[in-house]
């Protein structure tokens, strides 16, 4: 097995200069190439899905989306939608929270996804009482309702990306293809939300099990999949936040694993960064994130609640981290 080294970022801004600071267009992808990128999920999706749910009936739980109680319901409408039944508010929250932080950030690569609390009298779950009763769900409970997106196809670790390939620069993928390009372009923007959630249940989980299973690498990497049109869909975040920040409390070595794909890239997604940008500089970004999340859906919030406060502030840390790795690429590359 190959010896694969990790850096950690050291660079703190303050936000002043974070504010004010300008970075060099070869950081940054084409703007008619990212354009032309048709993100698989938008605002228009999810609240046409919001309406359905306030409409429609759902008439069959069937199995499948992961776990034993979750479960795939079908609306009378046909539409398909991911049950994530989970006893915890904890993993809830982090999901929703991950799903409204990519919408706040302008990433449209998560499914819509919506709180609904179990409750089978009402309208939407009538329908399937008994068969929700047997699968164990329980009156008053919460369920995650997330969008099923049909013909999926695994995605694997880009080659240009693997531990032992140079840093992926601008120039070096200049002579890629189209396609070649636009998968990149959702990969890095991927990589920055996987580090700013801490999420450890993608890419962090290929890294660590490189030491029991040498091939990871070539496996497919858990939790993401493609659209034939070739659009990366991000499931299950529910690691994202807690979980994440948790293990990277836990071992150093987790936070490097974490951090290791962001310190392999110096090609960003220009509105990424500036979405980025203008948070990591605000007073405080969680509280940004949380009147986000107000103005959206505003019963989940009252449900759930914030995220606990030293998440919060962790948060802000890794907005800041990924913008000194821009910096440091601006350094080294200008």
């Amino acid at each position: 097995m190959k010896t694969v080294v990790f850096f950690v970022l050291i660079f703190a801004l303050d936000a002043l200069s974070l504010e004010e600071t300008r970075f060099p267009a070869e950081l940054f992808w084409n703007h008619d190439l990212v354009a032309s990128l048709k993100a698989p999920f938008a605002q228009q999706d999810r609240d046409g899905f919001a309406t359905k749910l306030q409409s429609l009936r759902v008439v069959a739980l069937e199995n499948g989306c992961g776990r034993l109680k979750n479960r795939l319901a079908i609306l009378e409408d046909g539409t398909k939608i991911c049950c994530r039944y989970r006893d915890s508010k904890t993993d809830i929250r982090s999901d929703l929270y991950a799903y409204y932080f990519a919408a706040l950030l302008g990433i449209e690569s998560l499914p819509p996804t919506l709180l609904a609390t179990v409750d089978l009298s009402d309208q939407l779950w009538s329908s399937v009482a008994t068969v929700a009763k047997t699968v164990g769900w329980v009156q008053g409970s919460y369920v995650e309702l997330a969008m099923y997106v049909d013909n999926l196809s695994n995605e694997y670790i880009p080659d240009v990306l693997k531990p032992e390939k140079a840093m992926v620069t601008k120039e070096l993928v200049k002579n890629f293809s189209a396609s070649e390009k636009l998968r990149l372009v959702q990969w890095t923007d991927m990589i920055a939300f996987d580090y700013m959630t801490g999420h450890t249940d993608r890419l962090f989980n290929t890294l660590l099990n490189l030491q029991w299973s040498p091939n990871m690498l070539q496996k497919p990497v858990h939790n993401l999949e493609v659209t034939p049109g070739g659009y990366l869909v991000l499931l299950d975040n529910e690691s994202a936040f807690w979980l994440g920040y948790a293990a990277a409390r836990m071992k150093s070595s987790y936070r490097d694993l974490q951090a290791h794909f962001l310190n392999k890239i110096c090609v960003f997604k220009n509105e990424t960064i500036d979405s980025v940008k203008k948070l990591a500089s605000s007073d405080s970004p969680w509280d940004v994130l949380e009147q986000y999340v107000k103005r959206r859906d505003p019963e989940s919030y009252v449900a759930l609640g914030p995220l606990a406060p030293g998440d919060q502030m962790e948060m802000a840390v890794r907005l800041r981290d990924v913008m000194a790795r821009v910096q440091w690429c601006t350094n080294h590359l200008s």
